[in-house]
């Protein structure tokens, strides 16, 4: 499973790294008539003037400026010309400003995900940054087979012609389907896969007919949700591409909070425990029993190497610890299943048996009958009793979507909790035996499953507080 950690380690971290330069959550406003629309955090370059008072999505600030999105693009506005909504949301009344682009600006076209930009015109020449496809740029003139450009980084370099087009991208038209619930305030994540599939429709056929665009080498970007359809898909945006994205293939960025590549564990217990869990009954889970190694729910520091600290183990010793930072929309508790000595999340193991009607474990041999219990007794985020609602076995996919889609509120949260409980079913060796809604306060609990992690499956439980 440590393997397995570094895994989704190296996910959690690529979107952590994106953080940076893009915020979790948006918010709106209504900007004013002439606005003038910059490139970067500056007078310096111009893109465009928004001509008509309207409604724009902040996405951040930085000094004077917002950053805000209108019109299908982004850039940079002073504040003075921004007047933020009060409520944040969004209305389906609400105005669009028409953005007119200055002669010179541009985008990058014509690659798969990202373009080169160079400090001079040539191949050899160092590499500045990459540049998102269909990210704004600001031309300024061509030598030979490059063009220089200023990107919306705020970087000045030179990128190959066949890659910069002007104008702005145009949006296709978004699908639209009966099912489709829309976000009050759109929601950024991060891609989990290599490639992605945007659809025309809410149906998992690839055929070209329903089809938006194929994106390939994707892992790690943003895409921008702006709605759900059922429990398996959510309607998103990627630069000029609008449509349907398989909810399992993208993951929550951040929430509150949200640890921070480079936070690191203080190795101090005291200092690094986030809570407890006090007793799971029919197990030897918790401090009541004084059995395990280590009863406390650690925190989602980072050592020097850049892995989850606690996830470290060995024969004996076992630490549970949260992947989600503290106050996060979904809390992420994770454990190895410890079969040899029979400690840290083994005996999850036994309450699957207990209400899948299975006398004895299928390792230890020990019997299961006492394990059919329903509220596990954990101290934390001010809950102390949280209640079993469903739980399945499923494979690196199943567990990836249960463990690193913690920041997601409202609509989006209650699609995952609705995914999640249609795994929990016989064909995964689980069961549904509750339910939740987007306002409960829910943790999943994961560890590996019955083979450990070289068995390729891994136990999610999914638990919402009671008390």
């Amino acid at each position: 499973m440590k393997k397995t950690m570094k895994r989704i380690l190296s996910a959690a971290l690529c979107a952590l790294t994106l953080l940076a330069a893009v915020p979790a959550f948006a918010a709106t406003g209504t900007a004013a008539a002439g606005t003038k629309v910059y490139v970067g955090a500056s007078t310096a370059q111009e893109m465009g003037t928004i001509n008509t008072a309207g409604q724009v999505t902040i996405l951040g600030e930085s000094g004077d400026f917002y950053q805000i999105s209108a019109s299908g693009g982004t850039g940079y506005v002073l504040k003075s010309m921004v007047t933020p909504d009060a409520s944040g949301t969004t209305t389906t009344t609400a105005a669009t400003p028409t953005a007119t682009p200055a002669a010179n600006a541009g985008y990058v076209t014509g690659v798969n995900n990202d373009a080169p930009l160079r400090a001079e015109a040539s191949k050899s020449s160092t590499l500045l940054e990459n540049a998102p496809l269909h990210s704004a740029l600001v031309i300024l003139s061509t030598s030979g087979d490059y063009t220089q450009v200023t990107t919306a980084a705020g970087n000045t370099g030179f990128i190959l012609s066949k890659y910069v087009a002007y104008g702005t991208p145009s949006a296709p038209a978004a699908a639209s389907n009966a099912n489709d619930v829309m976000l009050e305030t759109p929601q950024q994540m991060v891609s989990v896969a290599k490639t992605i599939y945007m659809r025309k429709t809410p149906n998992k056929s690839t055929k070209s007919s329903n089809v938006v665009k194929k994106l390939s080498g994707v892992k790690g970007h943003v895409f921008n949700v702006i709605g759900t359809n059922g429990s398996t898909w959510y309607k998103a945006t990627y630069g000029e591409y609008t449509g349907y994205v398989l909810m399992v293939d993208l993951a929550s960025p951040s929430a509150a909070g949200t640890l921070s590549a480079g936070s690191y564990a203080t190795g101090d217990k005291a200092k690094d425990k986030w809570g407890e869990i006090v007793k799971i009954d029919g197990t030897n889970i918790g401090t009541a029993f004084g059995k395990l190694y280590d009863n406390s729910i650690y925190c989602n520091g980072l050592n020097k190497k850049n892995e989850y600290y606690y996830n470290g183990y060995d024969g004996r010793k076992n630490y549970f610890y949260m992947l989600s930072p503290q106050g996060a929309p979904i809390h992420v508790l994770m454990s190895h299943n410890m079969q040899s000595s029979k400690t840290g999340g083994h005996y999850l193991h036994h309450v699957q048996n207990a209400w899948l009607g299975v006398s004895k474990c299928e390792k230890c041999k020990e019997s299961c009958a006492n394990a059919k219990t329903s509220i596990f007794y954990i101290n934390y985020d001010g809950k102390t009793q949280w209640q079993l609602i469903g739980f399945f076995e499923g494979n690196a996919s199943m567990r990836n979507y249960a463990a690193v889609n913690f920041g997601l509120t409202g609509a989006a949260k209650k699609g995952w909790i609705d995914t999640f409980l249609s795994y929990c079913t016989s064909k995964y060796k689980g069961a549904v035996l509750g339910s939740a809604a987007d306002t409960d306060d829910v943790m999943s609990f994961i560890t590996c499953g019955d083979n450990g992690s070289k068995g390729g499956t891994y136990l999610c439980m999914l638990l919402k507080a009671v008390a």
